[in-house]
Protein backbone atom coordinates (compact mmCIF):
# COMPACT_ATOMS: atom_id res chain seq x y z
CA UNK A 1 0.00 0.00 0.00
CA UNK A 2 1.09 3.53 -0.76
CA UNK A 3 2.43 6.18 1.85
CA UNK A 4 -0.54 8.49 0.62
CA UNK A 5 -2.95 5.91 0.46
CA UNK A 6 -2.15 4.99 4.28
CA UNK A 7 -2.52 8.05 5.60
CA UNK A 8 -5.58 8.39 4.04
CA UNK A 9 -6.68 5.22 5.51
CA UNK A 10 -5.77 5.91 8.98
CA UNK A 11 -7.10 9.55 8.93
CA UNK A 12 -10.66 7.92 7.91
CA UNK A 13 -10.15 5.55 10.52
CA UNK A 14 -9.69 7.93 13.46
CA UNK A 15 -12.60 10.55 12.19
CA UNK A 16 -14.80 7.34 12.30
CA UNK A 17 -13.38 6.75 15.65
CA UNK A 18 -13.90 9.67 17.08
CA UNK A 19 -17.58 9.64 15.27
CA UNK A 20 -18.46 6.75 16.69
CA UNK A 21 -16.99 6.21 20.37
CA UNK A 22 -18.29 4.30 22.96
CA UNK A 23 -22.15 5.08 21.84
CA UNK A 24 -23.95 5.57 18.73
CA UNK A 25 -22.08 6.67 15.49
CA UNK A 26 -22.51 9.51 13.93
CA UNK A 27 -23.92 8.55 10.49
CA UNK A 28 -25.14 11.07 7.95
CA UNK A 29 -28.46 9.43 9.09
CA UNK A 30 -28.14 9.75 12.91
CA UNK A 31 -27.08 13.62 12.04
CA UNK A 32 -30.02 14.09 10.26
CA UNK A 33 -32.61 12.23 12.56
CA UNK A 34 -30.78 14.16 15.40
CA UNK A 35 -31.56 17.66 13.97
CA UNK A 36 -35.22 16.53 13.10
CA UNK A 37 -35.99 15.71 16.76
CA UNK A 38 -34.11 19.14 17.67
CA UNK A 39 -36.24 21.45 15.45
CA UNK A 40 -39.74 19.38 16.75
CA UNK A 41 -38.86 21.70 19.96
CA UNK A 42 -37.71 24.72 18.25
CA UNK A 43 -40.84 27.00 16.51
CA UNK A 44 -39.68 27.70 12.89
CA UNK A 45 -41.16 31.08 11.82
CA UNK A 46 -41.07 32.18 8.22
CA UNK A 47 -41.46 36.44 8.31
CA UNK A 48 -44.45 37.28 6.11
CA UNK A 49 -44.67 40.57 7.49
CA UNK A 50 -45.18 41.78 3.32
CA UNK A 51 -48.73 40.03 4.16
CA UNK A 52 -49.65 40.62 7.48
CA UNK A 53 -48.97 44.01 6.79
CA UNK A 54 -51.47 44.32 4.70
CA UNK A 55 -54.39 42.93 6.88
CA UNK A 56 -56.56 45.28 8.74
CA UNK A 57 -55.83 48.43 7.39
CA UNK A 58 -58.45 50.28 5.05
CA UNK A 59 -57.92 50.87 1.24
CA UNK A 60 -59.53 52.66 -1.69
CA UNK A 61 -59.23 50.08 -3.82
CA UNK A 62 -59.51 46.21 -3.99
CA UNK A 63 -56.04 44.73 -3.36
CA UNK A 64 -54.77 42.81 -6.20
CA UNK A 65 -51.57 41.28 -4.97
CA UNK A 66 -51.61 37.31 -5.72
CA UNK A 67 -50.92 36.84 -1.70
CA UNK A 68 -53.99 38.33 -0.65
CA UNK A 69 -56.19 37.09 -3.77
CA UNK A 70 -55.40 33.43 -3.44
CA UNK A 71 -55.80 33.87 0.99
CA UNK A 72 -59.62 35.38 -0.25
CA UNK A 73 -60.79 32.32 -2.88
CA UNK A 74 -59.66 29.41 -0.14
CA UNK A 75 -61.55 31.24 2.38
CA UNK A 76 -58.48 32.27 5.27
CA UNK A 77 -59.21 35.78 4.30
CA UNK A 78 -62.28 38.19 4.21
CA UNK A 79 -62.69 40.93 1.98
CA UNK A 80 -65.29 43.88 3.41
CA UNK A 81 -66.56 46.53 0.94
CA UNK A 82 -67.05 49.97 3.17
CA UNK A 83 -69.21 52.37 2.14
CA UNK A 84 -67.49 55.69 2.25
CA UNK A 85 -69.01 59.24 1.70
CA UNK A 86 -66.90 62.29 0.47
CA UNK A 87 -67.70 65.80 -0.06
CA UNK A 88 -67.61 67.68 -3.02
CA UNK A 89 -65.54 70.46 -2.40
CA UNK A 90 -65.36 72.03 -5.74
CA UNK A 91 -66.36 75.94 -5.27
CA UNK A 92 -65.56 79.32 -5.44
CA UNK A 93 -63.78 80.79 -1.98
CA UNK A 94 -63.09 84.02 -1.05
CA UNK A 95 -60.88 85.07 2.42
CA UNK A 96 -57.78 86.05 4.31
CA UNK A 97 -54.33 84.48 4.38
CA UNK A 98 -53.11 86.49 7.62
CA UNK A 99 -49.39 87.54 6.86
CA UNK A 100 -48.54 85.48 4.27
CA UNK A 101 -46.12 87.63 2.85
CA UNK A 102 -44.63 89.53 5.34
CA UNK A 103 -47.28 92.17 4.98
CA UNK A 104 -48.86 94.06 7.48
CA UNK A 105 -51.86 93.61 6.29
CA UNK A 106 -54.29 90.36 5.86
CA UNK A 107 -53.63 88.98 1.89
CA UNK A 108 -56.63 88.16 0.10
CA UNK A 109 -57.22 85.11 -1.37
CA UNK A 110 -59.56 84.06 -3.90
CA UNK A 111 -59.81 80.22 -4.42
CA UNK A 112 -61.65 78.06 -6.89
CA UNK A 113 -61.29 74.08 -6.15
CA UNK A 114 -62.10 71.32 -8.68
CA UNK A 115 -62.73 67.42 -7.59
CA UNK A 116 -61.87 64.34 -9.59
CA UNK A 117 -64.58 62.18 -8.30
CA UNK A 118 -63.57 59.19 -10.46
CA UNK A 119 -60.03 58.93 -8.51
CA UNK A 120 -60.14 57.02 -5.64
CA UNK A 121 -59.98 59.08 -3.36
CA UNK A 122 -61.34 61.77 -4.69
CA UNK A 123 -58.27 64.31 -5.85
CA UNK A 124 -58.49 67.77 -5.55
CA UNK A 125 -56.79 70.79 -7.42
CA UNK A 126 -57.11 74.22 -5.21
CA UNK A 127 -56.07 76.88 -7.87
CA UNK A 128 -55.43 80.51 -5.78
CA UNK A 129 -54.57 84.19 -6.70
CA UNK A 130 -53.54 86.37 -3.41
CA UNK A 131 -53.86 89.88 -3.28
CA UNK A 132 -50.95 91.53 -0.90
CA UNK A 133 -52.08 94.92 0.20
CA UNK A 134 -48.69 96.05 2.05
CA UNK A 135 -47.21 95.88 -1.52
CA UNK A 136 -49.76 95.83 -3.73
CA UNK A 137 -48.72 92.49 -5.42
CA UNK A 138 -50.59 89.61 -6.57
CA UNK A 139 -49.63 85.74 -6.87
CA UNK A 140 -51.24 82.78 -7.85
CA UNK A 141 -50.22 79.16 -7.43
CA UNK A 142 -51.90 75.92 -7.27
CA UNK A 143 -52.12 73.00 -4.49
CA UNK A 144 -53.12 69.06 -5.64
CA UNK A 145 -53.95 66.24 -2.92
CA UNK A 146 -56.73 64.56 -2.15
CA UNK A 147 -59.98 64.39 0.28
CA UNK A 148 -60.79 62.59 3.10
CA UNK A 149 -64.14 61.20 4.39
CA UNK A 150 -64.74 63.43 7.25
CA UNK A 151 -64.89 66.75 5.12
CA UNK A 152 -61.13 67.49 4.91
CA UNK A 153 -58.68 68.44 2.40
CA UNK A 154 -55.25 67.78 2.05
CA UNK A 155 -52.77 69.29 -0.48
CA UNK A 156 -49.45 70.39 -1.64
CA UNK A 157 -48.66 72.98 -4.17
CA UNK A 158 -46.31 75.97 -4.60
CA UNK A 159 -46.12 79.45 -3.10
CA UNK A 160 -43.79 81.40 -5.80
CA UNK A 161 -40.40 78.52 -5.58
CA UNK A 162 -41.16 77.88 -1.91
CA UNK A 163 -43.56 74.83 -1.11
CA UNK A 164 -46.76 74.66 0.15
CA UNK A 165 -49.65 72.63 2.07
CA UNK A 166 -52.49 73.58 2.75
CA UNK A 167 -55.01 71.34 4.99
CA UNK A 168 -58.98 72.48 5.57
CA UNK A 169 -61.99 71.52 6.88
CA UNK A 170 -65.79 72.03 5.42
CA UNK A 171 -68.44 72.96 7.26
CA UNK A 172 -71.56 73.25 5.00
CA UNK A 173 -73.55 76.44 5.93
CA UNK A 174 -74.30 79.28 4.10
CA UNK A 175 -72.10 80.51 3.16
CA UNK A 176 -69.79 77.52 3.35
CA UNK A 177 -66.56 77.71 5.13
CA UNK A 178 -63.16 76.42 4.75
CA UNK A 179 -61.20 76.94 8.16
CA UNK A 180 -57.84 75.12 8.41
CA UNK A 181 -53.97 76.25 8.09
CA UNK A 182 -51.48 77.08 5.29
CA UNK A 183 -47.50 76.02 6.10
CA UNK A 184 -44.62 77.22 3.90
CA UNK A 185 -41.55 75.66 3.89
CA UNK A 186 -38.66 78.57 3.38
CA UNK A 187 -35.41 79.56 5.13
CA UNK A 188 -38.03 78.98 8.16
CA UNK A 189 -41.07 77.29 8.16
CA UNK A 190 -44.12 79.52 7.87
CA UNK A 191 -47.69 78.68 8.89
CA UNK A 192 -51.45 80.23 9.93
CA UNK A 193 -55.02 79.88 9.91
CA UNK A 194 -56.75 79.97 6.81
CA UNK A 195 -60.40 80.74 6.46
CA UNK A 196 -62.89 80.97 3.49
CA UNK A 197 -65.93 81.59 2.88
CA UNK A 198 -68.07 80.94 -0.45
CA UNK A 199 -70.19 77.99 -2.04
CA UNK A 200 -69.59 74.79 -2.51
CA UNK A 201 -71.31 72.13 -4.82
CA UNK A 202 -73.88 70.59 -2.11
CA UNK A 203 -73.13 66.45 -3.17
CA UNK A 204 -71.47 63.65 -1.76
CA UNK A 205 -69.42 61.41 -3.76
CA UNK A 206 -70.17 57.77 -2.72
CA UNK A 207 -67.32 55.10 -3.38
CA UNK A 208 -66.17 52.07 -1.21
CA UNK A 209 -62.84 51.41 0.93
CA UNK A 210 -61.69 47.63 1.19
CA UNK A 211 -60.51 45.94 3.74
CA UNK A 212 -59.06 42.33 4.67
CA UNK A 213 -59.33 40.25 7.67
CA UNK A 214 -58.50 36.99 8.75
CA UNK A 215 -61.07 34.69 9.12
CA UNK A 216 -62.01 31.67 11.77
CA UNK A 217 -60.34 29.29 9.03
CA UNK A 218 -56.57 30.17 9.69
CA UNK A 219 -55.39 27.84 12.03
CA UNK A 220 -55.04 28.42 15.43
CA UNK A 221 -51.31 29.75 16.20
CA UNK A 222 -50.20 29.44 12.72
CA UNK A 223 -49.76 33.43 12.75
CA UNK A 224 -47.91 35.13 15.26
CA UNK A 225 -45.96 38.66 15.20
CA UNK A 226 -45.62 38.60 11.40
CA UNK A 227 -44.36 35.26 10.88
CA UNK A 228 -45.96 32.18 9.98
CA UNK A 229 -45.41 28.91 11.82
CA UNK A 230 -44.31 25.34 10.30
CA UNK A 231 -46.14 22.97 11.87
CA UNK A 232 -43.58 20.29 10.74
CA UNK A 233 -39.46 19.87 8.78
CA UNK A 234 -38.00 17.11 7.70
CA UNK A 235 -34.16 16.54 7.09
CA UNK A 236 -33.51 14.70 3.38
CA UNK A 237 -30.05 14.85 3.74
CA UNK A 238 -26.87 15.14 5.71
CA UNK A 239 -23.77 16.07 3.36
CA UNK A 240 -19.93 17.20 4.24
CA UNK A 241 -20.06 15.69 7.84
CA UNK A 242 -16.98 17.38 9.26
CA UNK A 243 -14.90 16.08 12.71
CA UNK A 244 -13.92 19.06 14.40
CA UNK A 245 -11.64 17.76 16.91
CA UNK A 246 -12.60 14.48 18.59
CA UNK A 247 -15.97 15.79 20.17
CA UNK A 248 -17.19 18.45 17.77
CA UNK A 249 -18.51 18.17 14.09
CA UNK A 250 -20.74 19.90 11.91
CA UNK A 251 -22.17 19.11 8.60
CA UNK A 252 -24.78 21.09 5.98
CA UNK A 253 -28.33 19.73 5.93
CA UNK A 254 -30.79 19.83 3.15
CA UNK A 255 -34.64 20.18 4.06
CA UNK A 256 -38.18 20.25 3.33
CA UNK A 257 -41.56 21.13 5.01
CA UNK A 258 -44.79 20.07 3.62
CA UNK A 259 -47.71 22.79 3.26
CA UNK A 260 -51.55 22.12 4.68
CA UNK A 261 -54.14 24.15 2.92
CA UNK A 262 -53.88 27.48 4.74
CA UNK A 263 -49.64 27.40 4.05
CA UNK A 264 -50.67 26.65 0.58
CA UNK A 265 -52.53 29.55 -0.04
CA UNK A 266 -49.47 31.83 1.48
CA UNK A 267 -46.80 30.64 -0.26
CA UNK A 268 -48.25 29.40 -3.38
CA UNK A 269 -46.39 26.20 -3.38
CA UNK A 270 -46.89 23.06 -2.13
CA UNK A 271 -43.77 22.57 0.29
CA UNK A 272 -40.46 24.92 1.35
CA UNK A 273 -37.34 23.92 0.94
CA UNK A 274 -33.86 25.02 1.59
CA UNK A 275 -30.26 23.97 3.82
CA UNK A 276 -29.37 24.43 7.08
CA UNK A 277 -26.13 24.39 9.05
CA UNK A 278 -25.35 22.25 12.06
CA UNK A 279 -22.96 21.67 14.57
CA UNK A 280 -22.87 18.41 17.10
CA UNK A 281 -20.89 17.60 20.32
CA UNK A 282 -19.98 14.34 21.36
CA UNK A 283 -21.19 13.82 25.43
CA UNK A 284 -19.28 12.02 27.97
CA UNK A 285 -21.44 8.78 27.41
CA UNK A 286 -20.00 8.66 23.90
CA UNK A 287 -23.71 10.07 22.26
CA UNK A 288 -23.85 12.76 19.88
CA UNK A 289 -26.02 16.19 20.75
CA UNK A 290 -26.89 18.79 18.48
CA UNK A 291 -25.36 21.90 19.90
CA UNK A 292 -26.46 24.49 17.42
CA UNK A 293 -28.82 23.96 13.89
CA UNK A 294 -30.18 27.43 12.02
CA UNK A 295 -33.19 27.42 11.88
CA UNK A 296 -35.04 27.12 8.44
CA UNK A 297 -35.98 30.02 6.50
CA UNK A 298 -37.45 30.51 3.08
CA UNK A 299 -37.90 33.98 1.28
CA UNK A 300 -41.47 35.76 1.10
CA UNK A 301 -43.01 38.09 -1.31
CA UNK A 302 -46.94 39.01 -1.27
CA UNK A 303 -46.53 39.54 -4.97
CA UNK A 304 -45.77 36.19 -5.80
Amino acid sequence: MKKDTRAWVFVALATLLALTGCGKALTPNRARGLVDDYLVKQQVMIPVGDLTSRIGPQYPEKVSVPGIRRLIETGYVEEKAIKVSYPDLSGSYQGVWPDAYMGNQPDQISAQISVNAQSRPPFVILQYSIHNFSFNSNKTGSCRGIEGDDFWMDCTGDWGTRPVRIHVLLNRDNPDVLTGEYTIESAFVKQGPMNLHGSSAHRNIEQEKYSYTWTGKVPSGAIMNGAIKLDHVSMDSCENLLLNGETAASCRLKWHSGLDTFRKGVFGRDQLAGEISASFGKQPDGNWIVTTAQLPSAPYSVMN
